[in-house]
Parts: structure tokens; sequence; C-alpha cells
């Protein structure tokens, strides 16, 4: 139900219905269009109830309206914010230029019973530069003002303010219609100040001002910011929404995290390692296999079996750091990384996937072969006919770490696909989980990983069932794994040989 309505002459910029009912309003003073840029954005923050003309309780109830506030031209421009509680509005004023002044709700010197103003207070400090938005912090301890090259921040506690310069080539631009909020925001315990300018991300310590981390992972401009905290855990997430329809979390624990560049390696890196026990990084190119310390970032070594280089397929690295695997040119090579050297190297071709399991004591090694050839004889021309379908054969090779012992060794054959399926160990290294064929049709095959012994097939008759293109361990769940079709993903119970849904 249409209560009434209201015209404006000027553009609406912001609209908030309080107690009352009643209405705030703030509209531009003057005629402008959404892209025109002027020298001051001239603002007017109105009240008025929200009232049934059909009623005559809603009567009474305006004709003593002890709650009314009444906004009044005040000359303000370019921005303003005021706090939940209505008590207290920053803005900028016609006369002191920039400067941020506040404005306290108070009651009118002569309707002092029915009406309340917006009094002028005092000060809060000289500025200069022009402002796009103001923002209060969630406890409303810190105002941001947002200008042309930075965000000053100002105390409410210290009365003193910080300027978070923005890089060089970097400035804050607001286009189209007039707003009083812009896409920056504090985090919940006013550490940091995020700001995100087109796609990026700039995250400033408030302290100091200074700028401790920028990101930019968006394809389009950034609309929404918002903070939040986990209270268990204490940490500061940041929540960014872009127009390339993508939704992003950020964590702040990690924002003063320095990035190291790597230029010593050839060619793009493939494949990286970490051992946080080792404090190392291993880097794996195609032609290179480097370590690196995790600190300082820089190469502690390389390693290959061949002075001249090698090309490296596959390559795997345990956490405690000690020691590292790597499929490269044609060989399956152990390396010890305190001594800088081979520990086992075995000739090994066709490598497709290395899987360090049993506490990473073992390394699965699993390569690829075509499948045997079946001939029969045509008795009219008396030659050998193939009457075997295309397929492979997969075989996964157990060597215990660092000897290069062999421990078991597991082969199944793959007759209706041309591309190996990588296997997967459930939590706690309870099973070994291959897909094999059987009849034509997919099935799980589970194996102990410590001996190799096979256990039982699960069979893949689900609703809606399609050949499985990838299969992922699920956290802390000894008897379940993810499936992953084309369209769907289900959790398989290998042990119950049931979906878990």
């Amino acid at each position: 139900e249409l209560l009434t309505s209201q015209a404006t002459r000027f553009q609406i910029v912001q609209i908030e219905v309080l107690e009352g009912p009643q209405v705030e309003i703030v509209c531009r003073s003057e005629d402008v269009k959404e892209d025109q840029d002027v020298a001051r954005d001239r603002l007017v923050i109105d009240y008025s109830f929200i009232s049934n003309n059909n009623s005559e309780n809603d009567k009474n109830n305006n004709a003593n309206s002890s709650r009314c506030l009444i906004g009044g031209r005040k000359n303000i421009h370019s921005a303003l914010v005021i706090t939940r509680d209505k008590q207290r509005m920053y803005t900028c004023c016609e006369i002191n230029d920039y400067n941020i002044e506040l404005y306290l709700n108070q009651p009118h010197l002569v309707h002092y019973a029915t009406q309340r103003i917006w009094a002028f207070d005092h000060q809060l400090y000289e500025n200069k530069d022009r402002i796009f938005a103001l923002i209060l912090s969630e406890d409303e301890t810190y105002l941001m003002a947002v200008t042309f090259k930075a965000f000053k921040i100002f105390s409410f506690r210290s009365y003193l303010w910080k300027t978070c310069l923005l890089p060089g080539s970097v400035r804050n631009i607001v286009s189209g219609a007039k707003r009083l909020t812009y896409t920056a925001a504090f985090s919940q315990d006013n550490r940091y100040c995020i700001a995100c300018i087109k796609s990026s991300v700039y995250v400033f310590e408030i302290q100091w001002g200074d700028l401790v981390a920028s990101f930019d992972s968006h394809f389009g401009r950034i609309l929404v910011v918002k903070c939040l905290s986990t209270v268990s855990g204490g940490n500061n997430y940041v929540i960014t929404t872009g127009i390339d329809k993508t939704t992003k979390v950020w964590n702040l624990q990690n924002a003063k995290e320095k990035s190291i560049s790597v230029a010593q390696l050839d060619k793009c890196i493939e494949m990286m390692h970490i051992s946080s026990d080792a404090k190392l990084i291993m880097a794996q190119s195609r032609t290179q296999l480097c370590l690196f310390d995790m600190k300082t970032g820089v190469m502690t070594g390389q390693l290959s079996i061949n002075p001249h280089g090698s090309i490296y397929q596959y390559t795997a690295f345990c956490a405690n750091g000690l020691f590292a695997v790597s499929a490269e040119s044609n060989n399956l090579v152990i390396y010890d990384i305190e001594e800088r050297k081979t520990s086992f190297i075995t000739p090994l071709k066709s490598v497709f996937q290395l899987l360090l399991h049993s506490a990473e004591t073992m390394v699965l090694v699993l390569t690829t072969e075509p499948a045997p050839v079946t001939t029969t004889s045509n008795a009219e021309v008396n030659t050998p006919v193939n009457r075997s379908p295309n397929g492979m054969t997969v075989r996964a090779m157990s060597y215990g770490i660092p000897e290069g012992d062999l421990i078991y060794e597991i082969v199944s054959n793959m007759k209706r696909l041309n591309q190996p399926k990588k296997v997967v160990y459930t939590a706690d290294d309870t099973y070994f989980v291959f897909i094999e064929e059987k009849k034509n049709t997919e099935v799980l095959a589970l194996y102990d990983p410590m001996t190799g012994e096979y256990i039982h097939n699960v069979k893949l008759s689900y609703p809606g069932y399609r050949d499985i293109t990838l299969m992922v361990t699920i956290p802390k769940q000894p008897y379940l794994i993810g499936l992953i079709d084309s369209e769907k993903g289900i959790v398989m119970n290998v042990r119950d040989k049931k979906v878990n849904i």
C-alpha cells in the first residue's frame, strides 16, 4: 500500500527509513548530470514523516511529532556519513571548504519540544583535498575520507589522522551517479584499511599508513567489499564481489606476507612444493629442479642426474624436506636433499603420477604401456589378425624411500580409455583407490597401501552415473572419497560401497 509520495526537485543520492516512521533523504541541491564533473557536489539532507492520510490516529501522531528531525539547508557538500544512532553527522560545509565538521542531533532552539536539528559542534581537522566519500569503522572509532590520491584515516581516540597514499599511478575516480558510499572498508580489528579500485584490492596498515599488500585477481571492476571476522580463530576476512560475477574471500592474517621473485629459472614453473619444516621451496620447470630458501628466496641448489640437464615430468617432495622424488629423462630418481645427491635411480618410462604415502616412507609410481596385442590366424590368407581393442596397461609400483626397494606392484588394464586416471588414497592412508575396468564398465578397485593387497571392488551404479574425471580425498574421513564427473560430484563410502548424500 502506497502511504505517501513526495517529489524532489533534484536527484536523490541516498534514502533511508528511520523510526517514526520517518524518511531521511539526501539529494543534490542543483541540477547535475550523472557523468558531469563539478567542483563540489552540493547536498541537502531532509526528513519527513510517513503518514496515512486515511487514518485519524496517524494524523494525531503527526501533530505531536516529538521525534521529528529537520535537516535544513546547511550548505553541505561532497560527502556525509551519520552514525547508527543518528546522533552525529560528519560532512563538509561550504564555508570551510573541504574541512570535515561534526554536527550533533540537538533540540531546536525554538521548537525544542517537537523538532530536532543538526547543530554544528566543531571541526575535526583541516583538509584541502577533494573528498569523494566518508566511511565510519564498524565500532565508529575511525573515520575514513576518500580523496583523489589517498585515504585519510582519523582516529576519534587520539584525534590524529594518517594518510594512506595510493601507488603513484593509481587514482580514486568516481564516475556515474553520485553516491555517499565507496568500495573501501575497515578490517574488524581496525588494523587495516581495505580499498578497492577498479579490479585491484589495496591493504593499508592504519597505524603507519603503509601499503602492505595489493591483489589483482578480479577480471572486472569490484562492486562490493565487506569485512568479517571469525570469533574462534580471530582471522580477518575480506569479501569482494566484482562485475565478473565472482566473489573472492581474502585472509588479512597473511596481508603482510612478502612475495619473492624467483628469476633463476629458464622456463615457467610447472609444479611447486613447499616444506614448512625445512623452510624450503622446490620449484620444477621442464628443464630445472631448483631449491629455494623460503625466507630469503635465494636458490640453494639444483637437482639433476645429468650434468647437462634433464627433462622433468613429475616431482614429489617430502613434507620434512629430507627427500625428493622425480621422474626425469625416462628415469625414476630419489634425492637426498641434505646431501644434494641421488640415493636411488632406475630406468622407468611413461610415468604419469608420483604419490607419496604411508607417512611419506614410500612413493607410488604409476606408468602406462600399450596393452599386449592378441592375434588370431586367418585361414584364408594365413596372416595374423589383431583382435585386441585399443587400450593400455597401468602399472603401479611402490618404492621405499630413500633406498628405492620395490615393495609391490599392481597391474591393471584399461581397454576403453586412452588417458589413464590418477590414483588417490583415502584419509590416514587407509585405502588406495584405482579406477579400473571390469566387463567394459568402470569400477573402483581398493588396495592396501602398505602391502598392495587387493581388498575389493566398488561398482559405480548410482543414479545419473557418468564417467569419473577426478577423484579427491575427503579430509579426516578414512572411508570417503569424492567422485567428480562432467556434470556433478558425489561422496562415496568405499568401505560400505554406498553413496553418501
